[in-house]
């Protein structure tokens, strides 16, 4: 590589680079330069095309810059390199390209890649163009959403404590290039990396329809760049997903006998207790979703749900309210009331699109009766939505979770509650307290929590004395986009066959686990049979053991195995932590 390029590394000995990526992006201009990367806010490296005359070019351009005297300039292979550095440079330079199928872009030292159909617009007006970030760190390629929103929306924009003027503005071109905005730029659209609304943009991880769905998709848009580079720098560099020989093992479940199961249940409980609905909108399209919600409740459960104006605490209680954008400072919001004495199940207009399908309908009548059988379970201290003496646990199963809350100074204050379940389903749910009599068991469980970055620590679970801890790795598992792109390019789409599934989509999958340096992996996808041609990304967690306890987490795969969690998906973590989480979110409604 050093034959080719020549490697200099920016640093200044101010906190930042002044004003930021715009001095960076000002050197970007300097056509010697083939991409540019950011390390931290103290240090760029720069790729320049071979030649001493470029080097010269880019000293007298730093020293221009503000503060220059302060930016030190040295050849980066001087020294010890990071040979994913050097990758990320090289993977930077493919930001040159731009088609009607993607766009590639180097600026403030990240590559930022879309398909031009992101592009959101109203009529012929750019509002937003949705970007992905692509970073190799430690031989892990990323690729987060990045946003860059029209400056005609900066009234709606949250910039902190820092003024419009500090923030580079760009520009997108008629071949959908991103590129600063010059002064010669005045009469284009300027473009910056600020939210619109607080909104979260999401992209489509991955769809199968056919190849043009594909190539809008996420997995798509890495298949591009991965070819890209691999053409690009063919004899240089290559980049690959490495296959791994894991042999993850899959669990079996049976979705149709389960929805059986928890149709029954769910049967048991609302024959019992009356339903009620409570129309909280109050307009002619409300009035027409509650003729809905009863008509499914009756074809679906067997039960007449009544309008009623009031809660009652003899009922299950449905509320039709409005989504949580609606509800602003001059509008009650529903969520904020006493609900303590009640079992109250809210369903949003969310639940309601233009598809007005059989399968959707029920599924939303599943999902309401479902979390109103929790509600009851909690209630009850019983697990009834499964039959839990089925899994054949010989003793007591205690699962945990970290809640924290603000104290009145603005601290924070760490809580952990405990879900102790017994062979025959009843349970008990306590707060473990930081006081005189428990101090060291909270103690031994605030070690646990923050033993690593806490925020990766997902839950616990402890049998027989040994405790098992469950974590967030940052990783995700990729299906075999090559094979997919292969085929559908061939014009073959269908793909959801057992066959297809095995060779091209398990990681997307099912659950499953995988041993690797003898650690325990496992990752929770879609359910097999009957997949979408739409996928979603799969997180892999990792299981550790504390404190030289068993490893007994293998045993617990089949609590993953239900959809009453995830509204029809299977459920990320054990079910029990739904319940948890159900019973925290009811000691925050107490406290209101």
């Amino acid at each position: 590589m050093a034959s080719l390029y020549d490697v200099y590394s920016l640093k200044t000995t101010d906190v930042q680079f002044p004003s930021g990526a715009k001095a960076i992006d000002e050197l970007s201009n300097n056509k010697s330069i083939a991409s540019i990367m950011f390390v931290s806010r103290k240090e760029y490296l720069i790729m320049l095309k071979k030649g001493a005359e470029n080097k010269n070019d880019l000293l007298d351009n730093v020293r221009k810059l503000k503060s220059g005297d302060k930016i030190t300039l040295t050849d980066y292979f001087s020294g010890k390199t990071n040979n994913y550095y050097l990758l990320q440079l090289l993977l930077n330079a493919i930001g040159t390209r731009q088609t009607k199928f993607e766009s590639y872009n180097n600026v403030t030292g990240h590559l930022y890649c879309f398909h031009p159909n992101w592009i959101k617009r109203s009529h012929s007006e750019i509002i937003s163009i949705p970007t992905m970030d692509i970073r190799l760190a430690s031989g892990i390629l990323t690729w987060n959403i990045c946003t860059f929103n029209s400056l005609k929306y900066k009234n709606v924009m949250d910039f902190g404590k820092r003024n419009i003027s500090e923030f580079s503005q760009y520009t997108i071109s008629a071949n959908y290039s991103l590129r600063r905005k010059l002064k010669e730029d005045e009469n284009l659209d300027a473009f910056i990396q600020r939210k619109i609304f607080n909104e979260k943009t999401s992209k489509t991880f991955l769809d199968i329809s056919d190849e043009k769905a594909f190539d809008e998709s996420k997995m798509g848009i890495i298949t591009k760049v991965i070819s890209q580079f691999n053409e690009k720098y063919n004899g240089l560099a290559k980049l690959n997903f490495e296959p791994q020989e894991l042999n993850p093992s899959s669990i079996e479940y049976s979705s149709s006998r389960e929805k059986r199961l928890l149709s029954k249940r769910i049967i048991e409980l609302l024959s019992k207790q009356k339903v009620v609905l409570i129309d909280l909108i109050g307009n002619v399209k409300s009035a027409s979703q509650c003729e809905i919600i009863n008509s499914v409740f009756k074809t679906t459960f067997g039960i007449s749900v009544k309008q009623v104006q009031k809660l009652s605490k003899d009922a299950y209680n449905l509320r039709l309210i409005h989504n949580d954008e609606y509800y602003g400072k001059n509008i009650a919001d529903p969520h904020d009331d006493d609900l303590s004495k009640y079992t109250v199940q809210h369903i949003t207009t969310d639940n309601f699109n233009d598809k007005g399908s059989n399968a959707y309908l029920r599924a939303v009548a599943f999902n309401v009766a479902e979390e109103l059988a929790i509600k009851e379970d909690l209630k009850n201290k019983t697990i009834s939505i499964v039959d839990w003496k089925e899994y054949d646990f010989k003793d007591n199963l205690v699962f945990g979770l970290e809640h924290d809350v603000q104290s009145p100074n603005g601290n924070k204050i760490r809580q952990f509650y405990f879900m102790t379940i017994k062979p025959n389903g009843q349970f008990e749910i306590q707060q473990q307290e930081n006081n005189l009599f428990s101090t060291n068991e909270y103690h031994k469980y605030l070690k646990i929590f923050t033993s690593c970055v806490e925020e990766t620590v997902k839950g616990i679970v402890k049998y027989n004395e040994n405790i098992n801890v469950i974590h967030e790795t940052g990783l995700h598992t990729v299906p075999n986009i090559f094979g997919l792109k292969e085929e559908l390019a061939k014009g073959n789409n269908k793909l959801k066959n057992k066959d297809a599934r095995d060779n091209y989509l398990s990681a997307l999958l099912d659950v499953k686990t995988f041993t690797k340096d003898n650690e325990l992996y496992y990752y929770v996808g879609e359910m097999g049979v009957g997949i979408n041609s739409s996928l979603s990304g799969v997180p892999i967690r990792k299981i550790e053991t504390y404190n030289n306890s068993l490893l007994f987490f293998d045993k617990l795969l089949k609590l993953m195995g239900v959809t009453f969690v995830r509204n029809g998906q299977l459920t990320v973590v054990p079910f029990p932590f739904k319940y948890l989480r159900e019973y925290i979110n009811s000691l925050r409604e107490e406290k209101k």
